[in-house]
């Protein structure tokens, strides 16, 4: 048969079978990500070559009425997110693949009324299971976790503003910031800030409490406005101008976009990086490492975080519905220490 004519008319399994040279059953494993050890590589890439040439689509509706079990997963974001929780995504999608799942992700931005939509285009979709990335928000984080009664399956990377009894995974934010201020105190930083926005959520409480701990340990004085908060990233670069009269030596900032923000003002200012004062990133993006000077910071093991995220759910789906409070899992980051310290 004419290849134009099967693309016409919707190419099937058995069109992509023909076309890759392989059984109907192999096109089946490797599209729905099922036993790919069924499949060799080479006969995995033709197959894929095969399904995008013939333009082939899985038919959705009829794979949920004969599906035993949903192979699909529930995802939120927020669009704006740390590239931490985009590189989070990314790895999560790389690995429910290579279980047998697929990623349907929701994506949007401080809007409690797009998560209800996601929510309920999950539950149309017959999904039980979600990772949720997306709900610590000032304004309504707190009605986020009900949401998600309705799945059996849950897991949330960093612990909501409301108790849940659903698995949490989080950086450890209070050995982070114990160590890292514990490191700058011994490199002779005696007068540390930490400028980050005001969450009131356990990012925001954790760190503060390590880094007074820090101070407590290294028998050195520390004063209450070493924690700087801020409502927004935008009034965090104007108060810098009334932070720097303080004579800190060393500023925590809470990610990579304003610390080129900091270094650009500092070196206007006449202030050298690292002699005048140390700059030490919360959350150090992947390009922060190509500042001059390099930005130290937090690498939050993304790698780490989604393993420990999916093992979580994998679990989960394993005992079923038993119903049981998980302990926050905590995530220590590897501390980058660079020039700009």
């Amino acid at each position: 048969m004419d290849k134009t004519a099967i693309s016409e008319k919707k190419a099937t399994l058995k069109d992509v079978a023909r076309e890759a040279g392989v059984s109907v059953m192999t096109v089946s494993y490797v599209l729905n990500g099922k036993k790919l050890t069924h499949a060799s590589e080479e006969n995995q890439r033709r197959i894929f070559a095969a399904a995008r040439k013939l333009s082939y689509r899985p038919n959705l509706n009829a794979r949920r009425l004969v599906a035993p079990k949903n192979n699909l997963i529930g995802l939120l974001i927020d669009s704006q997110a740390p590239a931490f929780y985009k590189d989070v995504m990314m790895k999560l999608e790389r690995i429910a693949f290579t279980k047998g799942y697929r990623l349907q992700i929701g994506m949007m931005h401080e809007d409690l009324q797009s998560i209800r939509h996601y929510i309920d285009d999950f539950l149309g979709s017959g999904i039980d299971s979600v990772i949720c990335l997306s709900h610590n928000y000032p304004e309504f984080g707190g009605q986020i976790p009900v949401l998600f009664e309705s799945f059996k399956h849950v897991v949330f990377l960093e612990e909501p503003q409301q108790p849940t009894h659903f698995p949490v995974v989080a950086t450890d934010h209070y050995t982070n910031y114990f160590n890292a201020v514990s490191e700058l105190l011994r490199r002779g930083r005696r007068r540390i800030f930490s400028c980050r926005r005001h969450y009131y959520d356990r990012a925001f409480s954790e760190g503060r409490r390590g880094l007074f701990a820090a101070y407590e340990a290294a028998g050195i004085p520390a004063e209450e406005h070493f924690w700087w908060s801020s409502d927004d990233s935008e009034t965090a670069k104007r108060e810098l101008s009334q932070l720097l009269p303080e004579t800190p030596d060393a500023l925590i900032i809470h990610e990579d976009e304003s610390m080129f923000w900091a270094l650009r003002v500092l070196n206007k200012l006449g202030y050298r990086v690292p002699q005048d004062i140390a700059l030490f990133s919360a959350n150090l993006g992947r390009y922060g490492k190509a500042a001059t000077p390099g930005f130290s910071g937090f690498d939050y093991n993304s790698e780490v975080m989604s393993r420990r995220l999916m093992d979580h759910l994998l679990d989960s789906m394993k005992r079923g519905d038993e119903d049981r409070t998980t302990p926050c899992d905590l995530v220590p980051a590897n501390i980058i220490w660079q020039e700009s310290c």
